[in-house]
């Protein structure tokens, strides 16, 4: 994305995506979905390379969007060449091959991701909120709960984040904190910290093999969740061809 921008306007309809990890196909079908819904804007999350066929072609088209971009921990082991931390076997086996299909300019794209965006009242990062790194450790069952007492001492209304593939809402209610799974839409609150997930564009693992994505209206503090289907058939192809590890294909298949 071009970077530099700060912040979204407030009549803005906000594309917020994640987990791209090189499906072409899958990215091509989610900015389109999400243009005709409005979406004016970008948020995206981290992990544009990784697993999937498509590397270069993925960082061009996502480095031409309008918006606000951050690292995930698939772009950093590539574009470091770090491949032992937080990777296992078969991400560090796709994280090699990927850094043999991209060049310096994809390479000093993914260098230039910051770990986290901070705005007044939201903040994005590709991990968790809590994490120093901001893009190694997860928002699951036994930490959501610590990830919103930190946003919340924080005084956000949201943090935004990927990295588990699974579209999900965790939020401070007044009966408890809660996990909302396969959400369709929330409405942000200050009074409501709230933790946003809008699942994976490329490598869906919530059981549904279609791309995921999320639209935030500012106006309205609503978030929209979308999926989208995509030629699977053609990303499969291209993993054959690339002679990538044969356990990506069943991911793909089974959004698993």
């Amino acid at each position: 994305m071009r970077l530099g921008r700060r912040t979204f306007g407030l009549s803005e309809r906000v594309c917020v995506l994640a987990d791209v990890h090189a499906n072409l196909p899958a990215l091509e079908a989610t900015l389109s979905a999400a243009r005709e819904l409005g979406a004016s804007a970008f948020l995206f999350l981290g992990d544009a390379v990784g697993y999937g066929p498509h590397p270069a072609e993925c960082v061009a088209l996502l480095s031409e969007l309008p918006g606000v971009a951050i690292r995930g921990n698939h772009d950093h082991a590539i574009a470091t060449g770090n491949l032992e931390t937080g990777m296992n076997r078969l991400a560090r086996a796709c994280a090699e091959w990927t850094r043999t299909r991209i060049g310096r300019p994809e390479i000093e794209w993914l260098e230039s991701l910051p770990p986290e965006h901070r705005d007044e009242e939201w903040m994005a990062v590709h991990g968790a909120p809590r994490d120093p790194r901001r893009f190694l450790a997860y928002v699951y069952d036994l930490t959501y709960e610590e990830n919103l007492e930190h946003i919340g001492r924080e005084g956000l209304a949201v943090c935004f984040h990927g990295h588990t593939h699974l579209p999900l809402v965790h939020v401070e209610l007044p009966s408890g904190r809660t996990k909302l799974a396969g959400p369709r839409e929330h409405t942000l609150s200050p009074r409501r910290p709230c933790l946003v997930n809008p699942g994976s564009v490329g490598q869906p693992r919530d059981g549904d093999p279609r791309a995921a994505f999320a639209l935030w209206e500012r106006a309205s503090a609503r978030v929209s969740f979308h999926r989208v289907p995509y030629d699977v058939d053609r990303t499969l192809r291209d993993i054959r061809r690339a002679g990538l590890p044969d356990e990506l294909l069943s991911r793909l298949q089974n959004g698993a």
